[in-house]
């Protein structure tokens, strides 16, 4: 119980990180990413959606695919990372990070959005397959 809880608020630290590289570095230069990130961020440039409800839907369809494919705890790990990810996108931006300089947002965006993947996969220390 003691490991679910710390893997659990780990997994809320890396969304945290996560949201912050996409609503501060990434999303106001206009910068993407590959996967249901690159489009969230397609879905907000070009048609305004909201990249919270965006990720929940995209990787609520995953999800259902994952059901199928991976074990219990690695579908509920990624449910409880999706669903903080959406809560944390939806925290309004006070002071988004604008430059002229594209590549010191990407770089920033990209080091905190490996910050989420380091915590994250950290907590899972067990065989996801």
């Amino acid at each position: 119980m003691k490991q679910i809880i710390r893997n659990s608020v780990l997994i809320m630290v890396g969304a945290v990180i996560y949201a912050l590289a996409i609503n501060y570095f990434l999303i106001p230069n206009r910068i993407g990413e590959g996967g249901v990130t690159g489009l969230t961020a397609i879905g907000y440039y070009t048609l305004k959606i909201s990249p919270a409800l965006t990720n929940l839907v995209l990787n609520g369809i995953l999800m259902l695919v994952g059901w199928r494919y991976l074990n219990r705890q690695t579908v509920y790990y990624s449910l409880w990372a999706v669903l903080w990810i959406s809560i944390f996108l939806k925290i309004p931006v006070f002071m988004p990070y604008q430059t002229s300089q594209t590549l010191i947002a990407a770089v920033t965006g990209g080091v905190l959005i490996g910050d989420f993947n380091g915590a994250d996969f950290s907590s899972w220390r067990y065989n996801c397959w």
